[in-house]
């Protein structure tokens, strides 16, 4: 009798963890991600203005009332230089949190543009980045830049979106990821091209070089929030 009673608790327990990998990625796969104008653009800057390198940062956010979409406020350039998870990495997660320790955003995701033109793949270090920010919020995200396709925005073509569906990251569908201001995201990258706002657009490699550089970019977001 206890052999049949601890196979069949093996059991359970194997249909249990079965159960709880199959919610997750139910629940990974209902939640959607909309995107501010100000996000969209500093991604894309971010990327302009280092065009030979891979770029890497933070989405920050928050869910709606009903817990099914995050919304994208903004992103924090990250890195140029380092492609990697280091010391620095949690240097700068450090200095996010206290950032946005009173405010209700918090860190949903990781955005990433490749170095090479038609790679839209995600290497080790998106990977790595991808797990630490699940430790901070269960449906976050990875975000990678399009770099042969970044002014395209119809259903959000520029970007590559991939959700944990609790065993590896599976590509988001274009209703699951968009721009909250479809009609006018056009207009305002563009805007922002023609104002050159990618020459001012600091990251936090940036930041270590002069500790007066804004790699919140600020007064960069409130452009692009007017336009």
């Amino acid at each position: 009798m206890r052999f049949i009673y601890d196979k069949l608790h093996v059991r359970f327990r194997s249909v249990s963890i079965v159960l709880t990998f199959l919610l997750l990625y139910l629940l990974n796969q209902m939640t959607e991600f909309s995107l501010s104008s100000k996000a969209t653009c500093l991604m894309i800057l971010h990327a302009a203005k280092y065009p030979h390198c891979c770029v890497s940062g933070i989405l920050l956010g928050k869910k709606d009332k009903n817990g099914q979409v995050v919304n994208v406020v903004t992103v924090i350039p990250l890195f140029h230089r380092w492609h990697q998870l280091s010391a620095m990495t949690e240097v700068a997660l450090m200095q996010i949190n206290i950032m946005i320790n009173e405010s209700q955003q918090q860190i949903v995701g990781y955005y990433q543009a490749n170095e090479l033109l038609n790679d839209d793949s995600l290497d080790a270090t998106a990977l790595r980045f991808g797990e630490k920010i699940l430790s901070y919020f269960n449906d976050a995200v990875i975000v990678l830049l399009k770099n042969n396709n970044l002014l395209n925005f119809s259903n959000a073509g520029c970007f590559k979106a991939f959700s944990w569906n609790g065993n590896s990251w599976k590509v988001k569908s274009p209703t699951q990821f968009y721009f909250n201001e479809a009609a006018q995201i056009q207009r305002v990258v563009e805007a922002c091209f023609e104002a050159k706002l990618y020459r001012s657009l600091c990251d936090f490699d940036d930041h270590l070089e002069n500790v007066e550089f804004d790699f919140t970019n600020s007064e960069i977001g409130d452009m692009i929030d007017s336009m």
